[in-house]
């Protein structure tokens, strides 16, 4: 059923909400027909708080479903679960500077929130112009679920995406529960992260995922498994995508050989993660948080190389960390963890 889409998957993203949407069906509709309706809602009980542009086809699509034009996400999604769609293979071409997603019914800022790319677009003499995404009911429908399945969650004006990178995207459209089951895992370790760091930083962020046990538990069923994270941006009257994380977890990580390491790993990188987050967020004011960033910087490095000079670099940057927090405030790490570390 990776064929309801005509264009092979690329990085963009209306395409990566487009095959996240195909993966999400598969999930919930075990008997998918073409012509014939899709299970009954496959959405996520998920809101997705993302502000949609006043210029979208707003006032068709809500009369759809009978209610009054809202301009949230969520507030889409909501309708979309009550209107009639039928499945239907996607064509998807361009039409002078239009590109016709299924048909030219609505049109959606959102789907071209990173610059247009990966379609034909050196042939077709548009490098350098404005494009604009036109699509039928069921496009729409399809995106959409995507890109509820795909969100993480938000800070401030910046919105956080996970999807399957083009190595395992196949991969996982053959098995679209099992795999699609790992990848929120992972979404909601990122979350945790996001919601104590406030920013996005790739070594904190990879760290974690490393890190976390049930991630690591859940991997044992896969090979390998590549994901894309994106931090889109609200400017004004347009959304777009200024940071891309690549991640690539191998299940034969020495890593997960030893379990009892990373346990005392991940509950050392989990103290140390608030006081990080002051200092990303430009709050350290005792250089508790320097130190416990740089912990978990040598660290990443660590978890990257096996390399045993940054696992010792790491236990310095912890212990002057914990220092620290033990001199303001009377509890060290060690307090926090409840136990005394294995290197002590």
């Amino acid at each position: 059923m990776s064929s309801l889409i005509s264009s092979p998957p690329n990085t963009t993203f209306l395409m990566s909400n487009l095959y996240e949407g195909v993966l999400a069906l598969l999930d919930k509709c075990q008997n998918l027909e073409v012509g014939k309706p899709p299970c009954q809602n496959p959405f996520l009980n998920k809101d997705v708080n993302i502000i949609l542009n006043s210029n979208d086809s707003l006032d068709e699509i809500f009369k759809l479903c009978n209610s009054d034009k809202k301009y949230k996400v969520t507030d889409l999604i909501n309708c979309l679960k009550s209107v009639n769609v039928t499945v239907k293979k996607e064509d998807i071409f361009l039409k002078g500077k239009k590109l016709i997603v299924g048909g030219e019914d609505f049109t959606f800022q959102l789907m071209k929130a990173d610059r247009y790319q990966g379609y034909a677009v050196m042939e077709s003499g548009l490098i350098n112009e404005q494009v604009t995404v036109y699509t039928d009911i069921f496009s729409a429908y399809l995106f959409f679920l995507g890109l509820q399945s795909a969100y993480i969650t938000s800070l401030g004006s910046d919105y956080y995406f996970l999807y399957f990178d083009a190595g395992s995207l196949n991969d996982a459209l053959q098995n679209p529960t099992s795999w699609l089951s790992l990848k929120r895992t992972v979404s909601d370790n990122i979350n945790e992260v996001l919601r104590t760091i406030r920013a996005l930083n790739d070594e904190v962020v990879i760290t974690s995922i490393m890190l976390n046990s049930v991630i690591a538990n859940a991997l044992s069923k896969f090979q390998s498994v590549e994901l894309r994270l994106l931090k889109m941006t609200n400017e004004g009257r347009a959304y777009k995508i200024y940071e891309e994380l690549l991640i690539t977890l191998f299940s034969d990580s020495p890593l997960y050989r030893n379990k009892e390491l990373i346990s005392s790993l991940e509950t050392s990188f989990k103290a140390l993660l608030p006081s990080a987050g002051r200092f990303l967020n430009g709050e350290d004011k005792t250089n508790e948080g320097y130190h416990a960033y740089k912990a978990i910087s040598w660290l990443y490095k660590y978890l990257i190389t096996w390399q045993t000079e940054h696992l010792a670099n790491f236990m310095r940057e912890f212990a002057e960390a914990d220092k620290i927090s033990t001199n303001n405030n009377g509890k060290g790490y060690k307090v926090l963890m409840g136990y005394t570390l294995k290197w002590d």
